[in-house]
């Protein structure tokens, strides 16, 4: 099922930040364009139900390993 509550509220968060690290709002700050990036990147993976899945996976699976389970 696709919520598309949550990706609304993606979005609109994601214009949010994206205002606040544009790099030309943030002339004096170096990472701006890193963070602008990787909001960018960010975004993509979580509006894509496909790509969220996997992203989804790989943190859970990631968990797992840390707490020593399978």
């Amino acid at each position: 099922m696709v919520c598309y509550y949550c990706f609304s509220i993606i979005y609109v968060l994601f214009l949010i930040f994206m205002y606040q690290h544009h790099p030309d709002a943030n002339p004096s700050d170096p990472q701006a364009q890193k963070k602008f990036v990787q909001l960018q990147e960010a975004y993509n993976v979580l509006s894509s139900p496909k790509e969220r899945a996997q992203y989804d996976m790989k943190i859970s699976s990631n968990n797992r390993m840390r707490q020593g389970t399978q």
